[in-house]
């Protein structure tokens, strides 16, 4: 899990209301974050995607929801192990200490300023 992943999780965690739980990803593009570094975030568990059911020429939905263990995450209340062991598309386990989302962050990203930030979608993030 790094910087990129922890910004669209952030984003999406301000944008899932009770009345719009799902969200396409191209409003986490919008924030730099490419669906790829996003869609990773679902090996930890910290988001679920919505079944592709409308469009048979299309791979996957791209609408995807926050989980309790993302929000969990996001708020600092949860860590997870830094590195998902990937094959083949498939998660085979995980390596790596224990890290909080400001860990996951790194130095190139500030975990206060995207809170602020995220929670107001219009703003430029000046």
């Amino acid at each position: 899990m790094y910087g990129a992943n922890c910004r669209a999780l952030i984003a999406l965690h301000h944008a899932v209301t009770e009345e719009k739980p799902w969200h396409h990803i191209a409003t986490f593009q919008a924030m730099n974050a490419g669906g790829g570094d996003f869609a990773k975030a679902r090996y930890w568990g910290l988001v679920a995607e919505q079944p592709n059911e409308k469009d048979e020429t299309k791979r996957t939905s791209g609408i995807w929801t926050i989980t309790d263990k993302g929000r969990a995450f996001v708020l600092g209340r949860l860590k997870i192990q830094k590195y998902a062991l990937i094959f083949d598309s498939r998660c085979h386990g995980f390596d790596g200490e224990l890290i909080d989302i400001v860990e996951a962050l790194g130095v190139n990203f500030n975990y206060q300023e995207l809170m602020q930030w995220s929670s107001n979608p219009t703003s430029n993030g000046d």
